[in-house]
């Protein structure tokens, strides 16, 4: 089990903790202090998932999303907060993204989250539709006896 998932706008002690503990069940995760190196890093195909620190990127959420899907249209995030905050997740939803993690978190809490949005992307095409899914023709040709 590896992915490529990328770490943003964290404090070192966060991100050595999300390193460490997606290290131990076989991810691969970097480090990035903020969006324009990530950016810079992406690699479609390779790259699978985005923890961003809300803390970090102040009201440019938005706006750093975007730069991300530009490169990698259906990237999943994971988003890291102190709080629920109703305008920090309505933005975010507007981007298509609904996945927090907030803190304080727990090793298990981590995995988890990751696991569910790495399954969830892998039954999804680069077109955004789910792989299973059948076209109607093939669906009428299931259902002839």
């Amino acid at each position: 089990m590896s992915a490529d998932i990328f770490v943003i706008g964290v404090d070192d002690s966060v991100s050595d903790q999300i390193r460490s503990i997606l290290g131990t069940v076989g991810y691969e995760v970097a480090v990035y202090s903020n969006i324009e190196e990530a950016v810079s890093a992406l690699e479609p195909g390779r790259t699978n998932l985005v923890f961003i620190d809300t803390a970090s990127v102040g009201f440019d959420l938005g706006e750093d999303i975007a730069q991300i899907q530009a490169v990698i249209p259906n990237m999943d995030f994971i988003l890291i907060a102190e709080y629920q905050d109703p305008l920090i997740e309505q933005e975010a939803l507007q981007r298509r993204v609904n996945s927090w993690l907030y803190r304080p978190f727990t090793a298990p809490e981590i995995i988890l989250k990751v696991a569910s949005a790495l399954e969830m992307a892998s039954s999804v095409g680069e077109d955004g539709v789910p792989e299973d899914a059948e076209s109607p023709a093939e669906r009428e040709e299931s259902t002839e006896v």
